[in-house]
């Protein structure tokens, strides 16, 4: 799909899904998504939703904002792929966000708190093994995102206690799962 998308075979309006996910380009020294295929894809497919871009070894300098910032992305899907600052800063000021996994990826603390407020429609949030704390749940209970919120994944996020967990859960009425799996579950002094 890749090499259709940059050699002009496809129309600017065939794609709205598009997964990059696991491709031959894994198996290629130094797998970067780069700038040049994010213009290729903003120019030849302005109407992508689903953007699936997981087990990429890294984003070049500016390729993750480029594509966000040229499409309106509803799902998005950024598995086991390492990201900078500017990366998170990309994606939290995605407003179209309904869906967004950013598994084993080091998400932050900041990333939840800006996507929260920037995302009012964000229905699903996957934060597997994240490095996100109380803090994260705080910003999700009181930002735009809390009334929609159906689902989150909170799986290997240690730093998450069990109180912060209950006022996620009482705090936005569509909850309907939260995973937890190795989570901090303990009984701390929590104010």
């Amino acid at each position: 799909v890749t090499r259709m998308v940059q050699e002009g075979l496809l129309p600017p309006l065939a794609m709205q899904m598009l997964s990059l996910s696991r491709t031959e380009a894994m198996h290629r020294p130094q797998p970067v998504f780069t700038l040049a295929l994010a213009q290729v894809l903003a120019h030849r497919c302005p109407h992508l939703r689903y953007l699936d871009v997981s087990e990429w070894d890294g984003f070049e300098a500016a390729s993750l904002a480029t594509l966000l910032a040229a499409h309106t992305i509803e799902d998005l899907q950024i598995d086991c792929t390492p990201l900078c600052a500017a990366d998170f800063a990309a994606i939290a000021s995605c407003a179209s966000l309904v869906k967004c996994s950013v598994c084993n990826s080091d998400a932050t603390d900041e990333f939840v708190v800006a996507l929260a407020e920037n995302a009012p429609r964000l229905t699903y949030l996957s934060l597997y093994a994240g490095e996100v704390s109380d803090v994260a749940m705080h910003a999700l209970c009181d930002g735009a995102c809390h009334a929609h919120l159906r689902e989150v994944d909170l799986a290997y996020c240690g730093r998450v206690c069990y109180q912060a967990g209950v006022r996620l859960a009482l705090c936005c009425p569509d909850l309907l799962s939260m995973g937890h799996e190795h989570a901090d579950l303990c009984d701390k002094n929590y104010t």
